[in-house]
């Protein structure tokens, strides 16, 4: 086959090929996925009587999250809901020793708008931010029986600023991979002289988690 026999055929992979990666870099719609990652939460128990102390866990999770895109040129604004089947737990021995202070994080979610920049027609990098909760559970116990009496043990669903950043790349024309990390930050809870009869303490509870998740585009 000559040359000239062949550029006809060229050109034709030359369009098939333009077509399809400018397909490729419209990031506007709905989109639905599948993520897996690991949780790290921290914290920190104050006003115990004893000097302050953290407890840290970690934990690995499945989840799964969905959004919509507005992209305009280079810029992509979005909104996303995320949720985490994770169900984290840590503890410290506290006091004189014989106590176990610790906490439990659980059942993670968030719902946050994102601005997105899009450097080449695959690859966006993004920044997020808006509202986290979680359900979270504070032990004061017996070391060796787990007996509260003496401690106390409180049960809230917190909720707090999240804020994080990331990256997606397309895989093809409806998938895209995505890494991210989240920053969620819970404040501050003392619970009530009954939940915690030995003493209350004051809590500060923040979380980190650090996911990569596979999106279908619609």
């Amino acid at each position: 086959m000559t040359l000239r026999c062949l550029k006809p055929a060229l050109a034709l992979a030359a369009l098939v090929l333009s077509c399809s990666v400018a397909s490729a870099g419209d990031w506007s719609g709905f989109y639905s996925g599948l993520s897996a990652g690991w949780v790290e939460s921290n914290d920190t128990w104050t006003n115990t009587g004893n000097p302050d102390f953290n407890d840290v866990g970690k934990r690995s999770f499945l989840g799964i999250q969905g959004g919509y895109n507005w992209q305009f040129g280079h810029t992509v604004l979005g909104v996303e809901a995320d949720y985490l089947f994770v169900t984290e737990e840590a503890s410290v021995v506290c006091g004189d020793g014989s106590v176990l202070c610790g906490h439990q994080l659980k059942d993670l979610g968030s719902v946050r708008g994102r601005l997105g920049w899009v450097g080449t027609p695959s690859a966006m990098i993004y920044l997020t931010g808006g509202l986290g909760w979680g359900a979270a559970k504070w032990t004061q116990q017996d070391a060796v029986t787990g007996d509260t009496s003496a401690g106390g043990t409180a049960s809230r669903t917190v909720a707090g600023l999240v804020l994080g950043a990331g990256g997606e790349y397309l895989l093809a024309k409806n998938w895209s991979l995505k890494g991210e990390y989240l920053h969620y930050d819970f404040g501050k809870f003392t619970p009530s002289d009954a939940e915690f009869p030995g003493g209350a303490p004051t809590f500060k509870l923040y979380a980190d988690t650090y996911k990569l998740g596979l999106n279908f585009r619609y």
